[in-house]
């Protein structure tokens, strides 16, 4: 990177910050709006997402019946629940039978958790979920999700150009890391864009890199696994397929009961919380997969997922942070609840949130260096053009 011109860099991050600045802004508004994405949607329909009396028991079965029977047109993919209150209704998401699954025409059922009465549904594509699918690139599908990774590896360059721009001479950190508000009006622009960014820098990064850890596992892990232990693919990890287990996409097939699978989490994990269960047909590996907040410890650092035989409900998999090398759990949800800020609480959530409100910010001032001739000063107050000559 030193070999690189200063020059060259600054060039390269001007240039992106004026193609691109319009989907960088973008990114970060709306992630900074999905940090609180459970909160908005069920405040904005209170009435599907709460039932108004609080959960005794939870009555998997009978909540998949009465399902079954009021949508005889489609097939259950996932079961999802925020874990957010005492009365939340539990989601099933259907997609029709012989059409693909699309969010424009999945939907969402609402069901009481105990007496499986259904509460409502609505079309899976709400305002809160079009957000989310425009965040990912998922309306384009895979295709979507790898142009949204390639545009953040670019990302990546902005930042490191950013820094390398801003880097002082010897001596000169101090006066780097301060913004003069009695500086000239692009003096005072260029240094809230450098200076702020500088701040900013770490999360943003984070933010980008587990980004890019979602989007690409694999190169990821092979990533990762040059610096530290990585569990060897061959063993049962989140992005590997189970072997001897057929899937079936277009058919669901009888089902061990579910409160008995459901029973036995609760013996291995008690007082946890179920947030996830996929199907076998919509399933990665084929299985019923549960994903399990424990009880008791950070939810989001040992998010574990169970992964049972969709015939005869038998586990045949598990994916428990407590029991595997850190990259492990750090490929398999860290990274994701890092991106999202959840690891680190409210405090990693607000950080988040600031982290996305800011990089739309940086928009504006790479459109207004693009567009106008602002004298390039260094952070220790130097020209770094030369002076005319008279």
């Amino acid at each position: 990177m030193a070999l690189i011109p200063r020059a060259l860099w600054l060039s390269v991050h001007k240039w992106i910050g004026l193609c691109l600045g319009i989907w960088i802004a973008l990114q970060g508004l709306t992630g900074a709006f999905l940090v609180y994405k459970l909160e908005i949607q069920a405040g904005l329909d209170p009435q599907l997402y709460r039932t108004g009396s609080p959960t005794k028991r939870i009555d998997y079965d009978g909540m998949v019946e009465s399902v079954a029977k009021s949508f005889p047109g489609y097939r259950i993919a996932y079961l999802e629940r925020d874990g957010m209150a005492s009365d939340e209704a539990f989601r099933f998401i259907v997609q029709r039978l012989g059409v693909a699954p699309s969010p424009f025409t999945d939907r969402e059922v609402f069901v009481h958790p105990s007496t499986a009465a259904i509460v409502g549904d609505r079309d899976w594509l709400t305002f809160t979920k079009a957000v989310w699918v425009l965040h990912n690139g998922l309306i384009a599908g895979r295709l979507g999700e790898d142009v949204v990774g390639y545009l953040a590896l670019v990302l990546l360059v902005f930042l490191l150009g950013g820094i390398i721009i801003w880097w002082p001479k010897k001596g000169g950190f101090r006066r780097a890391l301060r913004i003069n508000i009695r500086s000239s009006l692009p003096k005072l622009i260029r240094d809230l864009h450098t200076v702020s960014g500088i701040y900013a820098v770490v999360a943003l990064l984070t933010i980008a890199l587990t980004g890019l850890t979602v989007i690409f596992p694999k190169q990821a892990h092979a990533a990762i696994s040059l610096f530290t232990e990585v569990r060897p693919s061959s063993s049962f990890t989140s992005d590997t397929t189970m072997p001897r287990v057929r899937r079936d996409r277009q058919t669901q097939s009888a089902a061990p009961s579910l409160n008995a699978l459901a029973a036995t989490i609760e013996q291995e994990y008690p007082r946890s919380t179920v947030t996830l269960l996929l199907f076998p047909h919509n399933s990665e590996k084929g299985t019923f997969t549960f994903r399990i907040l424990p009880a008791g410890v950070n939810p989001f650092v040992y998010t574990t997922q169970d992964y049972k035989h969709p015939k005869d409900g038998h586990i045949i998999g598990r994916f428990d942070p407590a029991n595997q090398p850190a990259a492990n759990s750090f490929l398999g949800t860290w990274a994701v609840y890092l991106h999202t800020g959840h690891l680190g609480g409210t405090t990693g959530r607000l950080a988040v949130f600031a982290s996305g409100l800011f990089l739309a910010s940086l928009f504006l001032p790479a459109y207004i260096y693009g567009r106008k001739s602002v004298p390039l000063v260094s952070s220790s107050g130097h020209s770094n053009r030369r002076a005319p000559k008279h």
